[in-house]
């Protein structure tokens, strides 16, 4: 991972993460990297992202699992959460290059913040108990 948001560097990923249980009307696949280390079991209780105090968190929202380049503002929204203030990715995209339904999905992503840019790899295991914070 390379990147900054909002001048702060987010530049190690120490989990990847795609939830088993986003919320009624949100995006079907939810994947989170973050820098600091989350089992499972951390993600199964809502309101898990405000444990997480200095650690850093990115959530992409994507239409579906399958191989493919999602877009930001057409198939799909990445944030940066972190109190007081998640901005939206103003452009860019993740690659899903492989998905294992119900075990992981691989890929990569390069997405623009505010004038700050972010990419790199990720592996998310699935989580079947995670939920949207």
């Amino acid at each position: 991972m390379n990147g900054t948001f909002t001048g702060n560097p987010f530049t190690t990923i120490k989990s990847a993460w795609w939830i088993g249980k986003p919320a009624t009307g949100s995006a079907p696949t939810q994947i989170y990297l973050s820098d600091a280390t989350l089992a499972c079991a951390d993600l199964a209780t809502a309101g898990w992202d405000k444990l997480l105090g200095t650690d850093q968190l990115m959530e992409f929202d994507l239409a579906g699992e399958a191989p493919k380049k999602y877009e930001i503002n057409v198939d799909m929204d990445a944030s940066y959460v972190r109190e007081p203030y998640n901005p939206s990715a103003e452009a860019g995209s993740v690659t899903i290059t492989a998905s294992t339904s119900g075990k992981n999905i691989v890929g990569t992503y390069d997405l623009t913040f505010a004038g700050d840019n972010v990419k790199g790899t990720f592996d998310a295991a699935y989580c079947a108990e995670g939920v949207e914070p």
